[in-house]
């Protein structure tokens, strides 16, 4: 998703929250643009578990079973690119339960 401001990572959306993870700032190309921001994101319900949560980020870079698995059986770089994302996933998992829990207080 691109935006024209900064986003936080987590943004409650009624009974869901907007996950914007993996910040890039898009220079302008043209002079009087202004700098743009690109990020991954997924729309979470506010309940879902953690695991629910893993799957939303992973389905952005493997939308099905079939290429999260090829890219696993692949090998090499593809592999190592799918542990990395897994990784991502996990840690904006964490922070999306404490995120959670610190909102429903």
């Amino acid at each position: 998703m691109q935006s024209a401001t900064k986003r936080n990572k987590f943004e409650m959306m009624g009974h869901h929250v907007l996950v914007c993870f993996n910040e890039q700032e898009i220079l302008p190309t043209e002079e009087g643009d202004d700098i743009r921001y690109q990020y991954d994101s997924a729309k979470v319900p506010l309940l879902a578990k953690r695991c629910d949560v893993i799957q939303s980020v992973i389905k952005i870079k493997y939308p099905d079973l079939d290429s999260e698995f090829a890219a696993r059986m692949n090998g090499g770089d593809e592999q190592e690119q799918h542990e990395a994302w897994r990784v991502t996933a996990k840690a904006v998992a964490d922070e999306f339960e404490v995120y959670v829990a610190e909102a429903l207080i």
